[in-house]
Formats: structure tokens, sequence, C-alpha cells
């Protein structure tokens, strides 16, 4: 991995998560499907995460960030599987 890179990950904080979740959520604005969304919702939840605890590693960060974004998009399926459209 290029030595840029590896600094930039190392010098991740909450803004870099904020920032990343309010564009996820521009973009989802403008490209609808909800993918985005789910996304965003998982960068904020780092950012809060990482504002309460700035001692996770970048690679820990990253693991989460995943892991969020398994688990909200598996919430989401599981949501519409089990609450059918009122319309």
């Amino acid at each position: 991995m290029p030595e840029s890179i590896l600094i930039f990950l190392q010098s991740i904080d909450q803004w870099d998560w904020f920032i990343l979740a309010l564009l996820l959520f521009v973009l989802e604005v403008f490209m609808r499907g909800g993918f985005f969304l789910w996304l965003g919702i998982s960068a904020g939840a780092i950012g809060v995460i990482v504002t309460f605890s700035p001692v996770l590693s970048w690679k820990t960060q990253l693991i989460l960030f995943a892991a969020g974004f398994l688990f909200s998009l598996f919430a989401f399926f599981n949501y519409l599987i089990h609450c059918p459209d009122e319309s």
C-alpha cells in the first residue's frame, strides 16, 4: 500500500466520518434507491463511535463501518419482508 494512503488512513477522525455521511446522504437525494442511505447511516454511526472512543485504529473503524452497513441493510430488507406495503 502506498505510504500516502496509509498516512491518510491513520489520520481518520470523527469529522471525516461525518463528512462522508453527509456526502452519502446528498448522493441518496440524487440517486434514489436506498443504498447510499445505509452507507451514510453507518458512516454517521462510526463518527459517533470515534467521537467517544478516539483511540480506535483505522482498521477497526473500517471493519465497524462495513459491519454497520451490512447490519443496517439486513435490518431494512428484513423490515421490507415482514411489513407489507399498506398502499
